[in-house]
């Protein structure tokens, strides 16, 4: 075994450690961002829950008593919370859509939709329906500084355990091959006689006693006398 395929040998099991390190690291940074997003987003639409209740007999009045400057004025103050891109409130008897706004560059993509109840005569009415609606932009702006902190958290460790993995098998992979080296180099080799018709176990329990006996390699096999037991076990079962 020469100092090329040692080196080849040590690079590849780091290469494959790392990958594998890396690998899971990503797979937990996405997975925590996929929980972060969504939970993000529950909580704008629970917050969207209480700012249409806040608002609902005040929409629902302007609509009963046709007060469109009113109704235009709530929608507009809706507008200023940074959650919310858009509104749109519709009339529940006509279908009619009393406002649409979209504030400037956002989009309607997710939506929150209450139903507006005007009290007349001590019974609820229907009148309209108010849907609050928020993006993307507003889900990410809310998980930003966790993720990112999660993120560089992450990038911090695949660096320090990848230099701790490059260490570790350079330093006592590699040592270990050359330990190797040196006793296949410095024992002689007593070669097995397949003309005998060992069995498979048999044959691998001498091949054991044979590196374990002729090669000495440290800190492999410290035990051949456990080894031959648990091959002797291995066969009777």
């Amino acid at each position: 075994m020469n100092q090329f395929n040692k080196k080849n040998i040590s690079l590849n099991i780091i290469k494959t450690f790392t990958f594998i390190f890396i690998s899971m690291a990503f797979v937990n940074f996405l997975i925590f961002g996929i929980t972060e997003y969504r939970d993000a987003r529950k909580l704008i639409l629970r917050e969207f829950k209480y700012l249409s209740i806040s608002v609902n007999y005040s929409l629902a009045e302007s609509i009963w008593k046709n007060n469109n400057i009113t109704l235009q004025s709530m929608v507009n103050q809706l507008l200023y919370n940074y959650n919310v891109s858009a509104v749109k409130v519709v009339n529940a008897e006509t279908k009619f859509i009393e406002s649409f706004k979209t504030r400037n560059g956002r989009k309607a993509q997710i939506s929150y939709t209450s139903d507006l109840i005007y009290i007349y005569d001590n019974k609820k009415v229907k009148v309209g329906e108010l849907t609050l609606f928020t993006d993307q932009e507003a889900v990410f702006y809310r998980i930003k500084k966790t993720v990112g902190l999660v993120l560089l958290k992450t990038l911090i460790e695949v660096f320090l355990v990848s230099i701790l993995i490059f260490w570790a098998f350079k330093k006592l992979f590699s040592d270990y091959l050359a330990r190797i080296e040196y006793n296949l180099q410095s024992k002689e080799y007593t070669p097995i006689d397949l003309s005998k018709g060992h069995n498979s176990l048999t044959l691998l329990e001498k091949i054991f006693q044979n590196i374990s006996r002729s090669y000495a390699i440290p800190n492999l096999f410290q035990y051949p006398v456990k080894i031959k037991r648990y091959f002797q076990l291995i066969k009777r079962s």
